[in-house]
């Protein structure tokens, strides 16, 4: 490695390569700067999302809207390509990283099934090797809270989903 090339972690064999650290020192460089956070609001009043959102493909302006003034993100609902078994491969879902190890989530979530007669749905997820989510679906006979969730969901584990009458 090249001179003065950083070291991430503890060197512990000097072997140049560094392992990894729950805690390190913060580094000296010379100037004290104040402690920041991360961007971490909900509130969709700029131009642009918060670096705290993602999408997990790149972005498409068919997913989401948002009116000037406004303080919320209009999400629409995309029909899950064919095939897929769960959420895994979905390019749209809207997410963010969880801010600590225990955290609150709340949304306030409203379906307006335009044009289909069923199987539109909104909810929160929670997205990773496995997911579950809570969501709100329609079916011919009215809506319904359902919670769903795949097991390996990265190795095409299916989705499977729990009714329950709204």
């Amino acid at each position: 490695m090249g001179k003065d090339w950083p070291v991430i972690g503890t060197d512990n064999n000097k072997n140049g390569v560094g392992e990894p650290v729950l805690t390190y020192k913060k580094p000296d460089v010379g100037k004290t700067y104040p402690t920041v956070a991360p961007a971490e609001t909900d509130e969709f009043d700029g131009e642009k999302l918060g670096l705290q959102w993602q999408w997990s493909a790149n972005e498409n302006i068919v997913w989401s809207s948002r009116l000037p003034g406004q303080k919320f993100l209009r999400l629409f609902s995309m029909k899950v390509p064919e095939g897929e078994k769960n959420l895994w491969n979905v390019p749209n879902l809207l997410t963010q990283k969880f801010p600590a190890p225990e955290f609150t989530a709340t949304t306030k979530v409203k379906l307006i099934p335009e044009e289909a007669p069923e199987g539109k749905t909104a909810g929160l997820l929670v997205m990773g090797l496995d997911h579950q989510s809570i969501v709100l679906t329609n079916k011919s006979d009215g809506f319904y809270l359902q919670v769903r969730r795949a097991e390996k969901a990265d190795r095409g584990g299916e989705e499977k989903s729990f009714l329950k009458p709204g």
